[in-house]
């Protein structure tokens, strides 16, 4: 499994808090134009991570094995699908499994909140977007509070997949439908998806290594080639219960336009890990939080 070398998930939210503070301290709303301090904060967000806890379902593991015995402890980007670690994950649990055959049948794993027997959470989401939806961890955050994102592994022969997106074709079919988000922001963002049609096939290859290796300044210098210049932004709002795509102008505020999806005030809301006031441009927010699908995640708390 690729390794970013990840800076632990319960210091960077401080980090990223620190830096903001001492730039807004003058109470500008307004957040400065590309600098110093969009670098760093795009640096953390990138090398941040999730502890992960997966526990294999007791109806398929071997008899006799206690918790302990079925649950492994991961480190994973954030900015990564779930489903990019599997085979590593699988591997990992393969002598455990009760039947082997299961193993290889990867189109019908998933992985559920540990106390629910519920269809297993959405892969194609950017794991760090299912941990700030999904953890209660995120709602009692603290300073240095050592965090997990405690998953079951689970098999569809035993829990009923619903609105579930089944992966039969391993990394070539996580790669096609990353490569669909970043189409899709395109045309949000241009009224096209031409500049990410118009990449030559070395420049995705670089793309996706960059997403998948951890390699972030070949992941700047090809999204710099979409993003530049847009005039909407690619927005997802998040919550347990549901996931809205407003349309979104760049000049937006995001309070305005929380209260126009949810007719509700929202002072804060979850971006990237991080509790951040809901008084700032999207442009703004996009510029430093966007996930690597090209879509910014706003997470609801």
């Amino acid at each position: 499994m690729p390794n970013r070398g990840c800076i632990p998930y319960q210091n960077w939210p401080t980090r990223i808090h620190t830096i903001m503070k001492n730039k807004w301290s003058n109470g500008k709303e307004h957040l400065e134009p590309m600098s110093t301090q969009v670098k760093e904060i795009r640096r953390l967000c990138w090398n941040g991570s999730v502890n992960v806890q997966v526990v294999l379902d007791q109806s398929l593991s071997l008899e006799g094995l206690s918790v302990e015995e079925r649950t492994l402890l991961f480190k994973l980007n954030r900015n990564s699908y779930i489903m990019c670690y599997f085979d590593g994950i699988i591997a990992k649990f393969s002598n455990l499994i009760k039947n082997k055959e299961f193993a290889k049948q990867t189109g019908k794993w998933g992985f559920s909140l540990t106390d629910h027997q519920d269809s297993p959470l959405p892969w194609n989401y950017p794991l760090g977007v299912l941990f700030d939806t999904y953890s209660e961890h995120v709602k009692k955050y603290e300073a240095n509070m050592i965090q997990t994102f405690n998953l079951k592994l689970v098999h569809n022969d035993i829990v009923t997949f619903k609105n579930f997106l089944p992966l039969y074709d391993g990394l070539k079919q996580v790669r096609l439908y990353w490569m669909h988000q970043w189409k899709q922001a395109c045309y949000i963002m241009h009224g096209s998806a031409k500049r990410v049609m118009s990449l030559t096939v070395q420049e995705v290859d670089l793309f996706w290594e960059a997403c998948f290796n951890g390699i972030s300044e070949n992941y700047e210098k090809t999204s710099t080639k979409i993003v530049n210049y847009s005039k909407r932004i690619p927005l997802r709002i998040c919550s347990p219960t549901q996931i809205m795509q407003p349309v979104c102008t760049s000049e937006t505020v995001l309070r305005k336009l929380l209260l126009q999806e949810l007719n509700a005030e929202c002072e804060t809301v979850i971006i990237q890990g991080v509790e951040i006031s809901t008084l700032h441009l999207v442009r703004d927010l996009y510029t430093r939080f966007a996930s690597f699908d090209g879509f910014l995640y706003i997470i609801l708390i």
